[in-house]
């Protein structure tokens, strides 16, 4: 099965992935590197089920979390990612689950 993948929305360019192939349990260095080989300004991924926005040697990271099984928060996670040519906006929500 393929885990990665690369799309591009506006004038953005998104590299998505699970995340366990790129150790994200113990940061997020390696996911970087591999969304700027990518030629990638936006890394999406899971694996940690714990939601996060941070912005890291120019790749905006993106991790929504889990509406399911949720881990770091009282409730699921999930993030809206709003692109507008190369603006763009994140929002991370929390629902009761």
């Amino acid at each position: 099965t393929n885990y990665d993948g690369c799309f591009k929305v506006e004038e953005r360019r998104i590299f998505y992935t699970h995340g366990h192939k790129y150790n994200v349990k113990h940061g997020i260095e390696l996911l970087v590197q591999q969304a700027k080989m990518k030629n990638a300004d936006i890394a999406l991924f899971g694996h940690t089920h714990v939601s996060m926005v941070e912005e890291k040697s120019g790749v905006l990271v993106i991790n929504p979390g889990s509406i399911a099984f949720p881990r770091g928060t009282t409730g699921g996670t999930y993030c809206i990612l709003k692109i507008n040519g190369k603006n763009l906006k994140t929002e991370m929500l929390e629902v009761e689950i």
